[in-house]
């Protein structure tokens, strides 16, 4: 569970204060997603995460060969996603573990992550994908151990329940213990994406259960994807977590506020459903007031700006508010862990969700009887 701060100091010189946040970017986000400029220009992030599937598009291949990732111009931590989720969601599963270890090792990023086989809580074949994450990280570690490179491989642990947690961790430690010295200092978590996205229980027993299993690990939650989700994972035991969710949300009309969840400004409904645009309107407008009033919290841009326009120009904004609020909060919970006062703090935050209040709950007593019995 966090209770620090940590430092995580890399090979290379680079520097992340935890708990943070790895902003997701596809590489053709700017401008095929609406963004004006690459993100980290406008607002200032503390790591990045990239996805190796982007890297076997040609004209990001050949930039690869040629710079690794400099080509980003971003200065602080990179992780790269092996990409597993849209293999996946392509079908195109048959991708060679080398060919993106490969990848990884030409970015010269400073995490790497296995190619993991995401699983679901409504698959019948959990254990066949768990199956093709460890066949394919011990295939990456193997490899790698012949290599003498400065870079973290991230192993990717899949399971919903401990019978299957137990059964990928027992595996996972005989891998690392033949390739990597036994070393068990970076560990990620998949599959929490539709856990998230329904406020289920399980996404704080697999965070608290892998967490006490590794109490000293760094651990990376992957695709969370609210600003009030990720907090959960923080107090649950994430170091870091991933989203996309910043622009994704911004896509869909959607605007976040620190302790809010999304609300949307539609120009459509301003003409066809006024009644629920002036709500909306007035929601964000009262909380921000609250922010101001209370945090000094002041938004990139006014709400009228972050409103959509018939030709989506407003698109960047809203991605980048969006961004800036993801920022904001992992800064304001590292505050809050500082000042001894995090579970006050997120009793504030996830005052107006009561679905939120209920994984919160469950994590506490999750975490009182860690204490009672430590």
């Amino acid at each position: 569970m966090i209770d620090i701060i940590k430092n995580i100091n890399f090979l290379n010189g680079k520097k992340l204060e935890t708990p943070n946040i790895f902003v997701s970017y596809r590489l053709d986000d700017c401008p095929n997603a609406g963004l004006k400029c690459l993100p980290w220009e406008a607002v200032k992030i503390e790591a990045l995460l990239v996805n190796s599937y982007d890297f076997l598009k040609p004209k990001y291949r050949q930039l690869l060969d040629d710079h690794g990732v400099d080509f980003l111009k971003f200065k602080g931590p990179i992780m790269m996603d092996s990409g597993g989720f849209y293999f996946i969601e392509k079908k195109h599963i048959n991708i060679d573990p080398l060919e993106i270890l490969n990848i990884e090792l030409k970015a010269k990023v400073e995490i790497g992550v296995v190619l993991d086989h995401p699983i679901h809580p409504k698959a019948t074949d959990s254990y066949q994908r768990v199956e093709n994450t460890l066949k394919n990280t011990e295939t990456m570690f193997k490899a790698l151990s012949k290599k003498h490179d400065r870079f973290k491989l991230l192993p990717v642990i899949q399971g919903y329940d401990v019978r299957l947690l137990d059964y990928f961790i027992d595996r996972l430690k005989y891998i690392m213990k033949k390739y990597n010295g036994g070393s068990f200092d970076y560990i990620g978590i998949g599959g929490l994406v539709p856990l998230s996205q329904k406020c289920d229980e399980r996404i704080v027993n697999v965070i608290t259960y892998i967490r006490r299993k590794f109490p000293d690990a760094y651990i990376h939650c992957f695709s969370l994807g609210s600003p009030l989700m990720m907090l959960v994972a923080f107090y649950c035991g994430a170091d870091s977590v991933d989203t996309q969710g910043w622009i994704k949300s911004a896509a869909f009309r959607a605007i976040n506020l620190p302790g809010m969840g999304s609300v949307k400004l539609r120009l459509r409904d301003k003409r066809e459903r006024p009644k629920l645009f002036e709500e909306n309107y007035k929601k964000l407008e009262s909380h921000l007031e609250y922010l101001e009033l209370n945090e000094g919290f002041k938004p990139l841009y006014p709400l009228d700006n972050l409103i959509d326009t018939p030709d989506e120009r407003r698109t960047h904004n809203r991605a980048l508010h969006n961004l800036y609020v993801y920022v904001y909060e992992a800064r304001k919970a590292r505050e809050a862990i500082k000042g001894g006062h995090f579970e006050e703090f997120l009793e504030e935050r996830f005052s107006k969700s009561k679905r939120l209040q209920r994984l919160f709950k469950k994590a506490r007593e999750i975490k009182k009887c860690i204490k009672m019995y430590s």
